[in-house]
């Protein structure tokens, strides 16, 4: 076993950095107690001063700050290691791993310790620390004699503290506070071939022609004696130029040209290098427009311009070279535009030929008056404007005049196009309404207008005047020698046959014998009426009473007549020297049921009767009730006690007469 003795006079060196004191508190392990004799400390660059940050460092010697008096402690297999560390604090318990063991020795004695004094420890093997990250130093041994020493414990903030048994495999417990502790560094120096950097777009690396593009890179040696060489080349690597300054970022000027850049590490005392990746720069051209995509219309002009980008020169697709250039037919231009800065531009515009607006009017219009002329701008899509100040595609003209309309396409091409207007006037077309003939006549309707040369008619014909002669409805269009139309209708209607539903005879005998009374049934149509009585009397009443002055058989004619002829009904009768007068039918067709009735009375028929009408008259021969028969019956509920004589038609046909008596 190696046995060193350090002597109070060797034990007052000084480290070049240590750490930060902030209060007295001592005694901290490892070197008070045989059961917790390990520690690990987390240490920050910034917890040392000077302060470490910035500038690497290979500690080559550790100190301890001794914080009690000792007059001997000797220290079995005393370890120091020390490693990087993402942690700031410890979270828990478990001790730190993957430490570099920078110093150890099986038996060390140190003597005559006083308050103040620093341990002195030479590394074999110097530590190199980056300063960019934090580190844990472990203090270790497995066995002490004599009265040990205190460590000087610094206040911190947080956990930063492990302490326990060598042994163990997690710490006893964790605290705050750091180890008074020191370094002393030697200068760094690069040897051999240094690590190559790797180096990425600081921005991005696709710019306009005339930006800047930055760069960066990590990864590189970084020790003394290093230097950073920028290099850029223009032609895909042939050749490389510096560019830059003696740092790990750099930055290209206004590039105006595709570049490669890459940056070589290079190590001056050994005059060894190594290149990193190489990036390439695309560079796009700076955009310019000479304008969007368009058209040109007839007899018109477009200026292309590049003037505002100031531009060093200009190459038109004509080999003209000034900035402003006139055209006037449709086509494809091109411009190369160079940048004070060298950048060059391009453009391409394609101009079409100009969508035009076509003549949709005549030269000429007629209107007819009282009407409404359309006039159409045609062309649609288009915008429109006419000098009635419309801007709808159509126009309802309503007087004769000039009439102009501006048309404008979607491309922005215009024109104008006029028509003349002449009023005309309409034929008056005059027709009566309604025109009454009989059957068997025809009637001349004359449709003759002022300025009337076609006349159509519904019918086929086409003279003014026509004959007429079947019945409905007749239209006339008369046209004029520029169109103008009028028309008008007429309804031809045949005048009906004058008829009645024969006629009734009421025996007046109660009053007077040998008296009858003579009613035609429902007349219509009919001017004048004619009765022969059968035995060579006659009258022109619509209701006649007669005086028969004899008793017997009759035959009665009923003549109706009107402008369009006459119908004759005829019917026997009987003036019996005794009863009523009234001829029975026979009840084998036709019967009453009761008879005396008292609310209704009931039809029997050996046959079906096609719409049965019933009329009942008083002794007086007066019409008192008449209606359509439904269900074979005839309410008389109405009727007082009396005798009535019931009729019974059957499409216009008398198929029953008798005698009724109505007892309530």
């Amino acid at each position: 076993m190696c046995i060193f003795l350090l002597t109070a006079s060797g034990l007052h060196a000084l480290p070049t950095y240590q750490s930060i004191a902030t209060s007295t508190t001592a005694n901290v392990f490892p070197f008070s107690t045989t059961t917790s004799n390990k520690t690990q400390v987390i240490y920050s660059p910034s917890d040392f001063a000077p302060s470490l940050v910035g500038t690497p460092v290979n500690i080559n010697k550790f100190f301890i700050y001794v914080n009690s008096n000792a007059t001997s402690t000797t220290f079995t297999n005393l370890t120091i290691k020390i490693g990087p560390t993402a942690l700031s604090v410890f979270s828990s318990n478990v001790w730190a791993t993957g430490l570099t063991q920078v110093y150890t020795i099986p038996s060390i004695t140190f003597s005559n310790l006083v308050i103040g004094d620093w341990i002195e420890l030479t590394l074999p093997t110097p530590y190199y620390w980056d300063v960019s990250s934090n580190i844990v130093v472990e203090m270790s041994q497995t066995a002490y004699t004599g009265g040990g020493f205190y460590l000087l414990n610094e206040n911190g903030n947080g956990m930063k503290r492990l302490h326990g048994g060598v042994l163990n495999p997690n710490a006893t417990n964790w605290a705050t506070g750091q180890s008074k502790i020191g370094f002393s560094v030697i200068p760094i120096q690069c040897s051999g071939t240094p690590n190559a950097g790797v180096i990425s777009f600081a921005s991005s690396g696709t710019i306009t022609c005339g930006q800047n593009v930055s760069f960066t890179m990590s990864n590189a040696s970084a020790e003394p004696g290093i230097e950073y060489i920028w290099q850029q080349s223009a032609d895909n690597g042939m050749t490389w130029t510096d560019f830059g300054t003696n740092a790990t970022t750099a930055t290209l000027s206004a590039v105006n040209t595709p570049v490669k850049v890459r940056c070589v590490t290079l190590c001056t005392h050994s005059n060894l290098s190594s290149p990193s990746n190489v990036l390439s720069v695309t560079v796009n051209p700076v955009p310019i427009s000479i304008g969007n995509d368009t058209s040109i219309c007839e007899n018109a002009a477009i200026t292309l311009s590049a003037a505002s980008y100031n531009p060093l020169s200009v190459l038109w697709d004509d080999s003209s070279t000034a900035v402003n250039r006139t055209i006037n037919t449709a086509g494809s231009y091109y411009i190369r535009l160079t940048h004070p800065d060298g950048c060059v531009s391009r453009d391409t515009i394609q101009v079409r030929t100009g969508m035009e607006p076509v003549n949709p009017l005549a030269a000429s219009y007629n209107w007819c008056e009282a009407s409404v002329l359309e006039l159409s701008a045609g062309n649609p899509g288009m915008e429109y404007l006419w000098n009635t100040s419309a801007t709808t595609r159509t126009i309802n003209v309503t007087a004769g005049g000039n009439y102009a309309v501006t048309v404008t396409s979607a491309d922005r091409c215009s024109k104008q196009f006029t028509t003349t207007v002449t009023a005309r006037p309409k034929p008056v077309a005059d027709l009566p309404a309604t025109e009454v003939i009989c059957r068997e006549d025809s009637v001349l309707v004359d449709a003759t207008a002022l300025h009337g040369v076609q006349y159509d008619w519904s019918h086929g014909l086409h003279t003014p005047a026509v004959y007429l002669k079947h019945e409905g409805r007749y239209t006339v269009v008369i046209t004029t020698a520029y169109g103008c139309q009028d028309s008008a209708a007429t309804e031809l209607v045949f005048r009906p046959d004058a008829t009645t539903r024969g006629f009734s005879y009421i025996p007046g005998f109660f009053d007077q014998l040998k008296n009858v009374l003579f009613t035609p049934i429902s007349p219509e149509n009919v001017l004048t009426y004619h009765w022969d009585f059968g035995d060579g009397s006659s009258s022109d009443l619509r209701e006649a009473q007669h005086l028969y002055e004899d008793f017997g058989d009759y035959t009665v004619r009923l003549t109706v007549s009107n402008d369009c002829g006459a119908t004759v009904y005829t019917q026997p009768i009987s003036i019996p020297e005794s009863g009523t007068g009234i001829r029975e039918n026979d009840q084998d067709i036709l019967g009453i049921y009761p008879n005396p009735a008292n609310n209704m009375l009931y039809l029997k028929s050996a046959e079906i009767l096609p719409s049965p009408v019933f009329y009942i008259y008083g002794p007086d021969g007066r019409l008192l009730k008449t209606g359509a028969i439904a269900d074979n019956s005839i309410p008389v509920d109405d009727l007082n006690d009396g005798n009535y004589l019931l009729e019974v038609y059957s499409e216009q046909k008398n198929v029953y007469r008798g005698k009724l008596m109505i007892v309530k």
